[in-house]
């Protein structure tokens, strides 16, 4: 019995992301068919997921999710915080056999005073030059 999984969805795929999972917790994506028929994911997008996941290097399980994490039982689940309503659906699910604890996304940029910007392209201005530096511009 694992102690902690972090749970990947893949509204946080991210490299940045692997950067909250612990060396003690194991690092899983569930690949679910059912979701993503009902989703409609394209074959595109499914290959962009597996493409992610494998450059990422998260252990992949295939089957139901809330079957895989019954089957697994942990004594606690991480994910990061979404706004994608079918997942939030199913954290709540899954909540009811498990602990979860909501983890949110690393910054996408770091200490940038966005008070000035009241426009979209302001901001970006600002923070791009931030944006594509590893960990945005930190270390």
């Amino acid at each position: 019995m694992t102690k902690t999984l972090f749970w990947f969805h893949d509204k946080a795929l991210s490299h940045a992301a692997l950067s909250a999972v612990s060396s003690d917790s194991r690092a899983i994506y569930i690949w679910d068919d059912t979701y993503f028929k009902t989703r409609g994911y394209s074959l595109k997008r499914l290959v962009f997921i597996y493409e992610t996941l494998c450059e990422m290097d998260i252990e992949i399980i295939k089957g139901d999710t809330q079957k895989v994490l019954r089957t697994l039982a942990p004594d606690r689940v991480k994910t990061f915080q979404t706004a994608d309503s079918v997942i939030n659906q199913m954290i709540i699910k899954i909540q009811n056999d498990i602990d979860v604890d909501i983890v949110h996304h690393p910054a996408f940029v770091k200490n940038l005073d966005i008070s000035d910007h009241r426009r979209f392209f302001k901001y970006w201005n600002k923070a791009s030059k931030q944006a594509f530096l590893i960990n945005g511009g930190i270390d």
